[in-house]
């Protein structure tokens, strides 16, 4: 009935690549988070993500992490994150923030993101091979 289009710039310098140039098929599943930051915070959160939350996810031995920043087309403080995971069971463990911080130290970490970040949105995306675009083998 409807499309929306944005545009989104990749960040790597964001981003945690781990296991995902040594597969050799897409992950199943990712968990999706869209992230509002307050005006005038960017440079706050994109510190949080490489001083605490990348670290984190090298510990937790994420499959990958990666960032988006929304450019055009939707909320201009957006960013986007996507942990790739390979099933439910995986996604079921808990946050790798939680599983490596503990409570009280994701707890701490959460704390930080008090007046940087005003929403955040998480799901659940499954790849899709017959519906989906892929490089020639």
């Amino acid at each position: 009935v409807s499309t929306h289009t944005s545009a989104a710039l990749t960040r790597p310098d964001l981003s945690y690549f781990g296991k995902m140039a040594s597969m050799t098929e897409p992950p199943k599943l990712v968990v999706v988070n869209s992230i509002s930051v307050l005006p005038g915070r960017a440079a706050a959160f994109e510190s949080l993500i490489k001083s605490d939350v990348l670290p984190t996810m090298k510990k937790a031995d994420v499959i990958g992490y990666f960032v988006s920043q929304t450019l055009f087309g939707g909320d201009v403080y957006e960013y986007t994150t996507v942990i790739f995971e390979n099933s439910f069971a995986d996604i079921g463990k808990g946050s790798p923030l939680v599983r490596v911080l503990g409570q009280e130290g994701a707890a701490r970490f959460f704390a930080k993101t008090v007046g940087v970040i005003s929403r955040q949105e998480r799901g659940i995306a499954r790849y899709m091979a017959d519906l989906s675009f892929a490089p020639a083998p």
